[in-house]
């Protein structure tokens, strides 16, 4: 069962994206931003399903480590693209943590995005967290289909 859980799990969670069309930096100028799940560099834990007066409880207790990329682009003139890295932390993904609450940490690799950028990258980088919670329960009404 551990396998065939880690397995969804991971499709799930590699599905995790978010944008933003329109944000205003600093300078006055446009910018937007996207980010998404590049990887899931590691998944651990274990499941199962017990019977419990002849009706299916389905446990589970797993962390995870995401690598995801951000870009962000300007509409300043001659203004490039920017590419950001990040590492998403899931320390909790247990049955006994609804998914709105799950905890998701995340660290910039490197020196994170520009200053200019800042705003926008972490209004970016919270959707994406958003958009893994919402993966996590997709996983979880997935797995209590599962006999």
């Amino acid at each position: 069962m551990t396998a065939w859980v880690k397995d969804q799990l991971t499709n799930y969670l590699a599905q995790a994206a978010a944008s933003i069309s329109e944000a205003e930096l600093t300078s006055g100028a446009s910018a937007s931003a996207s980010a998404k799940v590049t990887k899931v560099k590691s998944i651990s834990g274990d499941a199962q399903i017990v019977m419990v007066r002849k009706l299916p409880r389905h446990g589970y207790n797993f962390e995870a480590d995401l690598s995801a990329s951000l870009k962000l682009k300007s509409t300043a003139e001659g203004a490039e693209e920017q590419n950001v890295s990040t590492v998403l932390r899931l320390p909790e993904i247990l049955d006994s943590v609804a998914p709105q609450d799950l905890k998701v940490d995340a660290q910039w690799k490197g020196h994170g995005p520009p200053e200019e950028f800042r705003a926008t990258a972490e209004a970016c980088i919270n959707k994406l967290r958003q958009s893994v919670r919402d993966q996590v329960a997709s996983f979880r009404t997935a797995y209590q289909e599962k006999r």
